[in-house]
């Protein structure tokens, strides 16, 4: 017997072919208890996408120092501190470029200065302070 189901992506594209979904749909209620008390499964998820929106947004845009320190930022928070530094390293680079050849540059000078924050956070954590 041949399962039709065995190859589900290759016809992914199709419009009559619907995936089986994993879970369940949820009722209103399910749903807004979740968003109030998320699983650790649920914030794993979170943090998973945000890593792979803010790699999408260096990969297009790596002179920006603003994407350096928010993705620095994440990774303190998921205890990724090498990770952390060299974010947080390249964006005071970046912003102190940024300071000196712009005529205002406040933008540049807060990502400078929540750079420093986060590199000296991140040397705490390291022990190299």
């Amino acid at each position: 017997m041949v399962d039709e189901y065995a190859d589900n992506d290759r016809h992914a594209d199709t419009p009559d072919m619907v995936k089986p979904t994993a879970e369940p749909p949820q009722s209103f209620m399910e749903a807004f208890w979740r968003w109030l008390f998320p699983t650790s499964t649920d914030r794993a998820a979170k943090l998973a996408e945000r890593l792979r929106l803010l790699d999408q947004a260096i990969y297009k845009h790596p002179e920006a120092p603003t994407n350096y320190v928010l993705r620095g930022e994440l990774y303190l928070k998921i205890g990724d501190y090498d990770a952390a530094y060299t974010d947080f390293v390249q964006a005071l680079d970046q912003a102190a470029q940024q300071v000196e050849s712009a005529e205002w540059g406040l933008v540049a000078q807060a990502m400078q200065d929540r750079a420093l924050v986060g590199k000296r956070a991140a040397e705490k954590r390291l022990g190299r302070t």
